[in-house]
């Protein structure tokens, strides 16, 4: 018998900001993507125990982006979000 183990990378995106930002590196001012990406232990391919997770805020054309704290990420969203909710009243 033998045991198939790992580790395995899952992204999931979170929000979007607004597109104030012009970015670094392809100079184009878009609606930035906030995603997180979990690393996971796996066993026969199934994710079983999170082993890290980490944050990102990126340019949605060319994918460049930047590392970002939970709490900076979680801020950033919150602040678009109250921005279109004070535009739509």
């Amino acid at each position: 018998m033998f045991i198939v183990w790992g580790t395995r990378n899952t992204n999931k995106t979170l929000g979007s900001l607004a597109p104030i930002w012009e970015c670094q590196h392809c100079h184009n001012a878009s609606h930035y993507t906030v995603f997180t990406r979990k690393q996971w232990f796996t066993l026969f391919w199934i994710p079983v125990i999170p082993l890290s997770s980490e944050y990102f805020v990126t340019c949605p054309i060319c994918n460049y982006g930047r590392k970002v704290q939970k709490q900076e990420a979680m801020n950033m969203l919150e602040q678009y979000k109250s921005e279109v909710i004070s535009e739509q009243q």
